[in-house]
This record gives structure tokens, sequence and C-alpha cells, in this order.
């Protein structure tokens, strides 16, 4: 029955990276920066995906920004996991609540903590959440938390000029949509100072938009013989629209941080100024400069030496990178509450070839099922099965209908639910679409995207998701094998 499966789960069902974090909405509740009444402490949250939640607390004291907290929500096998990390306790260790409740409310708790033991987000309004950190009995204290909007609180009559002041700056956001872009992947070499102490052949960045993209999330780790080797930083970036600067906050594993300002010094050239804090109790001022275009990213890092005086430390040139040649896969949820799948795959085989994969009988029996009839038209259907000894219309026979397309662009499909499928998605398939996109990247270069929309963020669909995870990839897989053999 598992090979039955992937098929579906190729044309119209979506991947979660983890199912029961997709269930619960505070991650697209919290998003963005809170905050607290009448003080200026704040509260800044940056979705990363469906299944991970950055955020931080901080302070503002005469214009200069003090971190005191890194918080994080994430999946942990079947528990979602509120992870608080105090700047400079605990030798940089977080101490982890796990969520209990999560109707009217967002409890979090760790009975073995001193204190606290509970930690609760409960929603007011849209705008307006009461958090409330106590031992889970009488001992404790609440706060209210505001939402911050992106932009300054100028009425529709404003003066249009101070509206447009407030915003985000076209460079900046432009910077940000190109290190954002495809992969959001970035590598440099690093051999001129490859050492013993540092063993590191190459670097990457990584980076990507929060889902509302009004902030940036991403890391920095060593590349050594070909991997992943160790995360340094954690990045997020988010506009302050009172400062009229980019703020730019990092934290890495041993609980040092950095908090910088950033802004445009000229079209081209963006500025950092900011002070690193380590975790043995120093710190030191930070400057750093960089240029991004669409081909590459130089930066260039500067230390202060006893007089003031800035000196360049070190200026490397980054260059985009593609993903793994595997199948990448990410869902997104809607403001509905309803999921969106994006998943892609790039090839080495022209685009008329994958095409023809996807459109002729002979190329299907090849990467999906031994057993086809086509009729490639619109309202035209691709019925298949998997068992090669079976014929079209036994059970386990599968029917997509095919609704529109575009010749060596896209395709638009939708799935009949058979009997192998559970009872409930039966009545919900007119919901449910695929959508497949062919983009030539080159003439021997192809990108084969996915996206399946029309899913439910309900436990029962979620826990169903989790099975397609591996046929969904494992198709994708087989179809690169196929056109690139």
């Amino acid at each position: 029955m598992k090979r039955k499966l992937f098929l579906a789960s190729i044309f119209f069902l979506p991947l979660l990276g983890n199912t029961l974090f997709a269930q619960i909405h505070i991650s697209n509740f919290l998003q963005g920066t809170w905050k607290m009444e009448n003080r200026e402490t704040y509260e800044h949250w940056s979705k990363l995906d469906d299944s991970s939640f950055n955020g931080f607390s901080y302070q503002l004291k005469n214009g200069e920004m003090k971190v005191s907290e890194f918080l994080t929500i994430s999946s942990n096998s079947d528990k979602i996991i509120y992870t608080a990390t105090v700047i400079n306790q605990n030798q940089g260790k977080g101490i982890p609540f796990s969520l209990t409740k999560s109707d009217s409310a967002y409890v979090f708790e760790n009975p073995s903590h001193d204190f606290p033991k509970r930690i609760v987000y409960q929603p007011l309004n849209q705008n307006q959440v009461k958090v409330t950190v106590s031992d889970g009995g009488k001992k404790g204290f609440s706060y209210i938390l505001s939402k911050v909007t992106n932009q300054v609180n100028i009425s529709n009559s404003a003066n249009s000029a101070q509206s447009k002041q407030a915003a985000i700056p076209t460079q900046l956001m432009e910077n940000w949509k190109i290190l954002t872009s495809s992969s959001g992947i970035w590598t440099t070499d690093n051999s001129k100072y490859k050492s013993q102490n540092e063993p590191y052949n190459q670097y990457q960045l990584q980076w990507k938009f929060d889902e509302g993209r009004n902030s940036l999330t991403g890391k920095l780790y060593g590349i050594q013989e070909g991997e992943e080797k160790v995360e340094f930083w954690h990045f997020n970036t988010f506009w302050d629209a009172v400062k009229r600067k980019a703020i730019v906050f990092q934290i890495s594993p041993n609980g040092s941080y950095g908090i910088a300002e950033s802004e445009m010094l000229s079209d081209s050239i963006e500025q950092s100024l900011g002070v690193f804090h380590y975790s043995n109790g120093q710190s030191e001022s930070s400057k750093h400069q960089s240029i991004t275009k669409p081909t590459e990213h130089i930066t260039t890092s500067f230390t202060m030496d006893a007089s003031g005086n800035w000196l360049t430390n070190r200026t490397y040139k980054w260059y985009p990178t593609s993903q793994s040649d595997k199948a990448f896969s990410q869902v997104d949820t809607l403001q509905s509450g309803e999921l969106i799948l994006k998943q892609e795959i790039t090839l080495n085989a022209p685009v008329e070839k994958l095409w023809n994969a996807y459109t002729t009988a002979e190329s299907w029996k090849e990467w999906v099922t031994p057993i086809v009839e086509m009729d490639f038209k619109i309202n035209g259907t691709i019925k298949s099965h998997y068992d090669p000894k079976a014929k079209i219309g036994d059970k386990g026979t599968i029917v997509i209908h095919i609704l529109n397309y575009i010749p060596n662009k896209q395709i638009t499909m939708q799935a009949e639910v058979a009997e192998n499928f559970p009872a409930f998605m039966k009545g919900e398939e007119k919901n449910l679409y695929s959508i497949v996109e062919f983009s030539a990247i080159s003439n021997s270069t192809t990108k084969v995207t996915l996206y399946g929309v029309g899913y439910k963020n309900e436990q029962r669909w979620l826990d169903l998701l989790k099975f397609f995870i591996q046929g969904n990839e494992m198709t994708l897989n087989n179809l690169k094998k196929f056109v690139e053999q």
C-alpha cells in the first residue's frame, strides 16, 4: 500500500517538515515585534518554517538596544518546545518548556525548573497578547504585549513623504531579495585563513525571509571536506521603523551574541555598527560592510584598535550556491490556515525532456508506474497502476484529471481519491489541486517546481502527511535518475 500512495503524493499532497507544529497557529500570531505595556521592552519573533520559530527579548535605553533573552519554538519528536536562553546565565544553555495546551492560550511547562515552571501566551485580540510567567501556582507575574507594525503608526491622511520614510528602504529590500533568492545559500572560500584552529575549507551563509517578508533569518556555518561541521551564528534581521535602520541580532551556540544597526551608505554599500558580547564576559565593537549583487555578495569586517580606529580584518566574496541535487520541499501556512506545498528539484535535462516525462505514456512508465493510460489534453486523464500485472480499472487504479496546461511551462491537475485513501478525504478532493511548473535554467538544465494547495491544517491530515514525505521526494528523485541517465 505504501507504494500506491506515492503517486498521489507527488501530484496533490503537501509535504510538512513537522506535522504537529503546523497544527498550532502561535507562529503566525506571534510573528513580528511586540512591545511591553508601559515599558521599553520588546520581543521580536521570526518564523523560519512550519517547524521552527526564533525570537529574542530586548530593552531600549537611550536609543541603545540590550538583548536579554534568546527564544525559540520548535519541534522535538511529537512535542512542541519553547526554549528560553537568558544572556550570561546557565553557561549559554537554554531552558526547555513543553507545550501542554493550545486552545485559547498556549501553555508551556517545565515542572523540574525552579522558576518559572510555566509560561503562557494568551492572545487577547489580533494585536495584543497577555504573557504570564509563574511557578504554576500563585507566584508569578503577567504583562501585556502589543504588536508594533513594520511602519510607524501614520494615519492614511498623514504626509506621504513621512510614510515613505518609515518604510523599508527600496535598496535594502532589494538586497534582502537577492540574499534569499533561489536556495538562499552563499558560499565563500576560506583557504587563505585555514589553519589547525580554523580547519574549514569554506563557509556558508543561508538566508531566508520570514513568512511575512518583513525580516530575515540566517545562519553561518563552516564546511569541512564538503560537509557542514559547525554552526557559528544564527541571525535575525528586521527593520526598525522608529530608528529607520535594520537591526541585526546574532547569537552563537555558546551564548555569545551581537547586536548591530545597519543602514545603506550608498546605493550599493550597506554598513552595520554594533557590539559583540562574548560568553566569557568580554565585549568589543564591530563594523561590517557589504555589497550585494545577484552574482556575488562581498563582506568586509573591521576591528577597532586601542585608539578607536577601524582596521580592516577580513574580506570574503560569497557566491550563490544551488541546493542539493535532491528534491527540496517546504510547506507554508496560508493566512486562511490552509497549507501550501512548494517542492522543487533541479535536473540536468532540457525542459522538453521533462515535459515528455510527464505527458507521454512511454516516458511515464520509466519513472512513475509500469501501467498507464494517458489522454493528455485539457479535461483529459492519466490513469495508472503500480502493479505490473494489473489492468486499468482494477482496484488500486489512480485517476488524475488534467485541468489545463501550457506546453513546456505548467500543468494543473486534480486526483481522484481512491479506495485506498482514508475515508475523511472523500468529498475533499474538489479542493485539492496540484500545479507543476517547468523552468528552463539553460538549454540543458531545468527546475521542476510542484505546488500542492487546498490542504487542511487538521491533525488527521497532518498525520497522513508524515507518510507522504518520503514518497514525494522519492518520486522526484526517480524522475532525476530517469531524465539524467
